[in-house]
């Protein structure tokens, strides 16, 4: 996952009925890290994100709430950076909510991903459902031991708070 500077038209450019689409891969997962390492498939199902894909899950988000803000009602300042305070505050956005939504495959990388990058989403709070869904035609083409999911009931273990997206 790369931090560089995105090339993309202004979101405050954009008129109101224009979409936004933004792609965010998930983060290094454990699986990733082995195969890296050893070049054999290290077996390991539905791996979770590693120290380092934690990170670049942060730093993504900090990426997508300067879009966010950007992208805010009233905002006509496309650069604004919040005084270099990179924290995602939801009350700079409160107006436009609706007009996000966070898709993500059922695989516990990207979950785990999406749940660093819009922890909001995550939390329980007013209209996160709406907000967020798991659509199981995201995942990835099975190439290796990793690419099989867990069972739902074993994704709502870990992600207690999903049971809707994951019924």
């Amino acid at each position: 996952m790369s931090t560089a500077p995105l090339k993309r038209k202004q979101l405050g450019d954009l008129a109101p009925q224009d979409k936004t689409i933004i792609f965010v891969r998930h983060g290094e997962s454990e699986y990733n890290k082995a195969m890296r390492e050893t070049g054999k498939d290290p077996m390991i199902r539905d791996a979770p994100l590693t120290i380092r894909g934690q990170e670049q899950a942060e730093a993504a988000r900090s990426v997508l709430a300067s879009l966010r803000a950007s992208a805010s009602p009233g905002n006509s300042n496309n650069n604004n950076n919040n005084n270099g305070n990179n924290n995602n505050n939801s009350t700079n956005n409160d107006n436009n909510n609706s007009s996000w939504l966070l898709l993500s495959s059922p695989l516990r990388r990207a979950l785990h991903t999406a749940s660093r990058v819009w922890p909001e989403a995550f939390s329980g709070g007013d209209n996160a459902a709406s907000r967020f869904e798991i659509w199981a035609d995201l995942r990835e083409l099975v190439t290796g031991f990793d690419d099989m999911g867990s069972r739902p009931a074993q994704l709502l273990e870990q992600f207690p708070h999903l049971a809707v997206q994951l019924e």
